[in-house]
């Protein structure tokens, strides 16, 4: 006959293994950063347009939900300007820079009474001109743009731009990012459409992010994507390889709690 405490810890084994195995597979992945973050490589920082006091980001790979919060400190010897916006390219672990259509360039843009935030292949070039030209091919190409939320604000779930107590300024967004993730770029990568990753990340994340100050924007009155966005100060954040954090806790207590009832129940009917 086997032993009740065999079968208690063989059930606990299998129903750890599953948690683990979910773990591996886990849908939403997280992201902090702070100046006193020593993960990733090459990173690169300027706090030109304001300093960078951290990020928080997540990834649902499942939903595709993408929240990125952002918060500034003073604009370095201008005290009279604060960081208005903010563009940002990321992609599952190598730096974002210099990767033509293979992932979104996304502006968001603070610098106005609503916030907006759109969406445009990224031309792989090292400025913030994918909104006016999507190839990274000599000469003027048509912007290959994706979505805006002055056409519409199905897919975003909240922008925020909110002064703190402390005086500083959070900026960021909480959207459904499918829109961006499923587009079938005009200018593809090297390797071809299949390249194209939009915004997802998982295990780990490229970012390429510029921080700007003094922003000036204006957009198409037909279009309604951007016309031009000018700039009195730039930053940046970038990096390769940062390491996230998969959020799969709850399965691995539920594992733990199911062997617990398993074992519960064995000992009552015993």
């Amino acid at each position: 006959m086997i032993n009740r405490n065999t079968q208690r810890i063989a059930a606990l084994a299998v129903l750890t293994s599953f948690a683990f195995a979910a773990s591996a597979q886990a849908a939403v992945y997280s992201w902090q950063w702070t100046p006193a973050t020593t993960d990733g490589t090459g990173v690169g920082v300027s706090h030109k347009a304001g300093r960078i006091n951290s990020v928080d980001a997540s990834f649902d790979s499942n939903t595709n939900r993408l929240t990125w919060m952002v918060n500034f400190g003073d604009v370095p010897n201008y005290s009279w300007l604060e960081t208005e916006g903010f563009t940002l390219a990321i992609n599952g672990g190598p730096n974002p820079k210099g990767h033509a259509g293979e992932m979104a360039l996304l502006y968001f843009d603070a610098s106005g009474n609503t916030p907006v935030l759109s969406a445009y292949a990224y031309n792989g070039l090292n400025n913030f001109r994918s909104y006016e030209d999507g190839s990274p091919r000599n000469g003027r190409q048509n912007p290959d743009r994706i979505v805006s939320s002055l056409l519409g604000t199905s897919w975003i779930n909240d922008l925020v731009v909110r002064t703190e107590a402390d005086g500083t300024r959070t900026l960021g967004f909480d959207i459904d990012a499918s829109i961006i993730n499923n587009h079938i770029p005009t200018e593809p990568g090297p390797g071809g459409v299949g390249e194209w990753t939009g915004v997802a990340f998982g295990d780990t994340i490229g970012v390429w992010m510029h921080p700007f100050a003094g922003l000036d924007t204006r957009y198409g009155n037909i279009s309604r994507y951007l016309r031009d966005w000018d700039t009195k100060k730039e930053g940046w954040l970038d990096g390769t390889d940062f390491n996230t954090v998969p959020e799969p806790g709850t399965v691995i207590l539920l594992a733990l709690g199911g062997a617990s009832l398993i074992a519960r129940r064995r000992k009552a009917t015993a």
